[in-house]
């Protein structure tokens, strides 16, 4: 059942990814915003809660940062995204590895 949980965050982590970098660059904070509330959940079923933090962090100030205040907290976020997925598939690949034997 974990497995599954990995396969399908990863299943939808790319799309998710894509929307909240998106939004950023168009500057649709209302998106943006929306996006991070989605994903946000995914970290909590891989047990990444340190990026849900900071997930929930970035959304609960999105709508009043200003200009900078935004960039340089989307700088590191985007990071962590970009990373997780490589962990997230990491930890997808030892579960499976673990279920065959």
């Amino acid at each position: 059942m974990i497995e599954e949980t990995f396969a399908d965050v990863l299943h939808e982590y790319d799309a998710f990814v894509q929307i909240i970098i998106t939004s950023y660059h168009e500057k649709d904070r209302t998106a943006l915003k929306s996006a991070i509330h989605k994903i946000k959940p995914l970290f909590g079923f891989v047990g990444l809660t340190t990026i849900q933090s900071s997930c929930l962090q970035f959304e609960n100030s999105c709508l009043e940062a200003s200009e900078a205040q935004l960039a340089q907290s989307f700088s590191p976020l985007q990071e962590d995204l970009l990373n997780a997925r490589a962990i997230i598939q990491k930890e997808k690949v030892r579960l499976t590895e673990f279920n065959q034997q």
